[in-house]
């Protein structure tokens, strides 16, 4: 009986049309869409290893101070962060933080003072804490995590310079984090989109300040008290610190008297003290008041 052949063209189809009915599966290095109702956000795969996503996770209502003042929080990675400066007038132990007198201060006693000297400020920027203050009689900590609750409420402590480092660090990991590709220019991610002086330096925190805060942290220019007033001298002019300056206080002490700290400036792209590595930030007297912010334990 002879057999009939069928013609190349329409086997090729065949074999075609067989190979598009069979279920498709995904590659074994593809990554699930993300979930739109999951708060998550997560980096693009061209710039992040798949083994190292970008987590960014708003959590509100997240902690409550001593005084019933509501925060809230932001994930960034590993850690847990209140997205917004404290402004409680209590220590944990229901003692009151007295208001600090103007001029003066103290590396030992704690004292709270309201930014730029106006209590009006204390509600969108929290209150200036020193060092003493901060600690609520903690011991210094370098360690990760620091293991000081100080003033925080309870499951949450003061962070360590070490724990400042792995947010820094994490941000410059990920260029989605960063202006203009520069791993060192973080600054804008992890600042505010208002109140900043504007800057026209590219890439500084006060210019086009709309665009920044892609994390969720919102540091605030809060300012500073040095001891003797609310402003800060830079080349020829003397300026307010409230909406120049976020600083934020570290536990871990560089001696008896200072302490380290970090922050942000109007003026820069980089968070201070992280033009190089290792990131270190800066220290000064204890006496100084900065903005804080607490870490989930």
């Amino acid at each position: 009986m002879k057999a009939h052949k069928i013609p190349t063209v329409i086997l090729s189809f065949l074999i075609l049309l067989i190979i598009s009915c069979e279920k498709e599966e995904p590659l074994p290095n593809s990554v699930d869409p993300i979930n739109p109702s999951d708060t998550t956000q997560t980096g693009s795969t061209d710039t992040v290893p798949l083994d190292d996503p970008l987590i960014i996770e708003m959590i509100p209502n997240a902690l409550t101070d001593f005084d019933g003042n509501v925060y809230d929080a932001v994930r960034i990675g590993d850690q847990v962060w209140m997205a917004s400066n404290l402004r409680t007038t209590h220590l944990n132990d229901s003692v009151i933080i007295p208001m600090g007198s103007v001029p003066g201060g103290s590396r030992t006693e704690p004292y709270r003072y309201a930014p730029n000297n106006n209590e009006a400020n204390v509600s969108a920027f929290g209150y200036l804490y020193n060092w003493p203050a901060m600690m609520n009689g903690g011991n210094s900590s370098a360690s990760n995590p620091s293991m000081v609750q100080g003033i925080c409420p309870k499951g949450w402590h003061v962070p360590s310079m070490a724990e400042w480092t792995q947010l820094v660090e994490y941000c410059a990991n990920h260029n989605e984090l960063s202006c203009n590709g520069d791993p060192f220019h973080i600054a804008k991610a992890l600042s505010s989109n208002h109140d900043w002086r504007q800057s026209p330096n590219t890439c500084a925190v006060g210019n086009n300040a709309v665009t920044n805060n892609f994390t969720g942290f919102n540091a605030v220019p809060a300012g500073h008290y040095d001891g003797s007033n609310f402003t800060w001298t830079d080349t020829h002019w003397t300026h307010p610190t409230m909406g120049d300056l976020a600083q934020f206080w570290s536990a871990s002490a560089t001696s008896e008297n200072a302490a380290h700290w970090t922050g942000m400036s109007f003026q820069d792209p980089i968070i201070s003290g992280y033009s190089s590595l290792p990131f270190n930030g800066y220290s000064t007297y204890k006496s100084y008041a900065f903005s804080v912010r607490c870490v989930r334990d």
